[in-house]
């Protein structure tokens, strides 16, 4: 299956939103609301244009979405810039076709070269690991000024 992944455009917000909503609509842990998440975040300060990328198929268009944004890690008074994934999503016939591993290895590349130093994910502990993504031991969610619950951390 030929998979391009590319930045996503103004013109993919809608279908990125749409395939959003369906990638998540049959997850158990999911509150059915993640399309709501990206709107927010593309809508905000923190939102990194080039690290909003789109996997598209030629036969279905947007397959799956990444994005990542910048949150700030406070700790009292000592502050560390990062970025926060959320969400990675693929359309329910393309997952386990390997389009999330791509999203993920590609947006994680890409945030390296820009001079990101780390990634906080919220997440399963089975499947993130494999991108080098560990535990972050001793942060918890209220002292992450971000717009999403984070849990893991890349470095």
């Amino acid at each position: 299956m030929d998979i391009l992944i590319r930045k996503e455009l103004p013109a993919d917000y809608h279908s990125s939103e749409e395939m959003i909503k369906k990638a998540f609509l049959n997850e158990e842990y999911s509150g059915k609301t993640e399309h709501f998440l990206v709107k927010r975040i593309s809508n905000s300060d923190s939102f990194i244009p080039e690290l909003s990328l789109v996997a598209l198929t030629q036969a279905k268009g947007v397959a799956g979405v990444i994005l990542l944004s910048k949150i700030t890690i406070g700790d009292g008074g000592k502050d560390a810039d990062s970025l926060a994934l959320a969400p990675v999503s693929v359309a329910p016939g393309y997952q386990g076709k390997g389009i999330c591993r791509q999203l993920i290895r590609t947006t994680l590349n890409k945030a390296k070269m820009a001079g990101f130093q780390s990634v906080i994910v919220l997440g399963q502990t089975v499947y993130y690991p494999k991108f080098g993504i560990k535990p972050a031991f001793g942060i918890s969610r209220p002292r992450l000024k971000c717009l999403t619950k984070c849990s893991w951390l890349w470095n």
